[in-house]
C-alpha cells in the first residue's frame, strides 16, 4: 500500500498556470478550509468536470445540492482521510458540472446584457 505522500500533492499555493497543469493532471480536488469566503479554484476544477471533496462552509454550502456526499470537516484529519479512501474505493464517481450561475459565459452574458441597458438607456 502506498503512502499518502506517494498519491497525494499538497499545494499551498500556485500560479495560474500551475494551476492550469495541476487540474488538468489531477483526480480529484480536496478542498477543506476552515472557513472560506470563495475560491476560484473549486470554480475552476468544476467548470473541467473534476470531483470536489470540500469542507461544508461559506459559498461551498450553495454550490453543491442537498446531501453531496464529499463534504468533509476540516477539523476531522481522520474524517477526511476516510472521505478520500471511500472516494477512490467508489469507481466511476463524476464530479458536478459547475452550476450555470456560476459559470463564466453567464457572468460575461450578465456584464453584456447590464451594459446594453445601460447604453439604451442614456
Amino acid at each position: 500500500q502506498k503512502k499518502v505522500t506517494e498519491q497525494v500533492r499538497f499545494v499551498p499555493a500556485a500560479s495560474p498556470k500551475d494551476i492550469e497543469r495541476l487540474l488538468a493532471a489531477a483526480d480529484v480536488l480536496l478542498y477543506v478550509p476552515r472557513d472560506e469566503a470563495h475560491s476560484y479554484t473549486v470554480l475552476e476544477a468544476m467548470d473541467r468536470g473534476l470531483p470536489v471533496l470540500a469542507s461544508r462552509v461559506g459559498w461551498l454550502k450553495e454550490i453543491f445540492p442537498e446531501g453531496y456526499p464529499w463534504f468533509v470537516d476540516p477539523r476531522d484529519p481522520e474524517g477526511v482521510a476516510d472521505a478520500i479512501s471511500r472516494f477512490f474505493a467508489q469507481k466511476g464517481f463524476k464530479g458536478l458540472r459547475l452550476p450555470a450561475e456560476y459559470r463564466l459565459e453567464t457572468t460575461i452574458d450578465g456584464y453584456e446584457t447590464l451594459l446594453r441597458e445601460a447604453e439604451d438607456g442614456s
